[in-house]
């Protein structure tokens, strides 16, 4: 059974690449991936970020707090891919200076889950700093925005790249926490892309030591202590690229370049299904057979229409909003 599986997973390998150097095109969510796909599979690959929905989380006025609150929203994986070690010891640090106290420095996890939340309270106990963490449940999207204004500081978990490590991951999260404007503590530093959009859009620190963020920390934490918040840096002229009105633009340029081109020579799905493959799989399987553009995007349109009028009307947390509002565009760019 062994080696029956291992041959299955090699010829589901083959057939994904084999499928991806025929495409017309590729998207992909971060830079490193693009220049991966460019230099192994296909050069033909458009980099087009998660982003963020402006209606939603767009430039937030911080509200005063009696309490510091460093804010981490979302899932909290393995830490491998969350590693929270310069955390642990920059909290530690500054506790046993004397410089933060556990009545008004707070790090916030709105998780739920359980299993990591119990492996990092362990931790904390262990550097004896577990009263300067508290673990919140789950909170629904509508709920976000207002968290944030009260945050001093948005946290995001990653690991730093490498010949063994994990690259280019760049959630939705930290778009959100972008157009959102607070200060991003993005630790530790991924030395690759997560660093360099903070660095251009000047939205925080992305420490590669414990001491840096320690510094970090500090330097907001008094200025909250002058102020009873902090107020963010972020260029804001720097943010639309993350927009999602902007990636849309970009799919249109996309599939206006390909359609122009007549090289539309496999199938719709090929193109679409490079991005968003699991949220856009009724789309995919709308268009899995047409070779005429024009028709697998009226396809696309009906199946829309279908979606919008359903009791899973899209949303905008919803990845497949943006494909299927984008159907919508590019449908009547065509008829007229």
């Amino acid at each position: 059974m062994d080696f029956l599986r291992e041959k299955c997973s090699v010829l589901s390998r083959w057939r994904s690449t084999r499928v991806l150097r025929r495409a017309s095109a590729l998207t992909t969510i971060s830079p490193w991936h693009t220049r991966y796909l460019k230099g192994k599979t296909n050069p033909n690959t458009y980099c087009i970020y998660n982003g963020f929905d402006p209606e939603v989380f767009g430039l937030l006025t911080p509200e005063k707090n009696d309490v510091f609150e460093m804010v981490y929203t979302g899932t909290l994986a393995t830490k491998s891919l969350r590693d929270y070690t310069f955390l642990v010891e920059a909290i530690s640090s500054l506790a046993k200076k004397n410089l933060i106290k556990s009545e008004t420095f707070k790090l916030k996890f709105y998780s739920g889950n359980i299993m990591s939340e119990n492996r990092i309270k362990e931790d904390f106990e262990a550097a004896g700093i577990k009263d300067f963490v508290e673990f919140l449940p789950f909170v629904p999207l509508s709920e976000i925005p207002d968290i944030f204004k009260r945050a001093s500081a948005l946290v995001v978990l990653t690991a730093k790249s490498g010949k063994d490590g994990v690259h280019g991951i760049m959630t939705t999260k930290f778009f959100e926490y972008l157009a959102s404007g607070r200060p991003i503590l993005c630790i530790p530093s991924d030395e690759e892309c997560l660093e360099a959009a903070i660095k251009e859009t000047n939205s925080g620190c992305a420490p590669r030591t414990s001491e840096e963020a320690e510094s970090y920390i500090l330097s907001l934490y008094n200025e909250w202590k002058e102020k009873g918040v902090t107020e963010g840096k972020t260029k804001q002229d720097k943010l639309a690229l993350f927009s999602r009105e902007t990636q849309a633009k970009q799919f249109a340029e996309l599939f206006s370049i390909i359609s122009s081109n007549q090289v539309w020579e496999i199938s719709a799905n090929e193109i679409i299904s490079c991005g968003y493959t699991n949220s856009i799989s009724l789309l995919h399987r709308n268009m899995a057979y047409s070779t005429d553009v024009k028709k697998a995007i009226k396809r696309a349109k009906k199946l829309y229409d279908e979606f919008v009028e359903s009791k899973n009307a899209p949303h905008a947390g919803n990845p497949c909003t943006l494909v299927f509002l984008l159907v919508d565009k590019l449908l009547k760019q065509i008829e007229k």
